[in-house]
């Protein structure tokens, strides 16, 4: 059923000899997204860099649907971002929990020294 969850049951009535049959599920995780609950989180890698000066993102959701992010600058890292309706569809609902970004950085090849050099002065005059 739409939205069902691990562990959950599906009765059957009157089908072996009058008795009834419960269909217990078990729900194989996804190598991408978390089910937490009705909400799905997943891990976005984003560059330092990208985080400093913001950027837009996208991705591709369990839907199937792209989306697009907008990452503000001076964004901290392992920040979550809720976007609202993505998630799982709510059993018995119209509705659908929401998809959790997890905003994980990594620092990109080839940074030029410049920008290094650039780095170190601010980092020497700001603290």
């Amino acid at each position: 059923p739409k939205g069902v969850q691990d562990g959950g049951h599906l009765r059957f009535e009157k089908v072996l000899d009058g008795a009834d049959l419960i269909a217990e599920f078990r729900i194989h995780k996804h190598l991408k997204f978390d089910r937490q609950g009705n909400d799905l989180a997943c891990v976005l890698p984003i560059s330092v860099l990208a985080l400093v000066v913001g950027t837009k993102i996208s991705f591709e959701a369990l839907s199937g649907k792209t989306l697009e992010v907008t990452i503000p600058p001076k964004t901290q890292p392992y920040f979550q971002m809720r976007l609202g309706g993505h998630g799982m569809p709510v059993p018995n609902s119209a509705s659908f929990g929401d998809q959790i970004l997890v905003l994980k950085p990594f620092v990109p090849d080839g940074i030029p020294e410049s920008l290094i050099k650039s780095i170190l002065e601010y980092q020497t005059t700001c603290g």
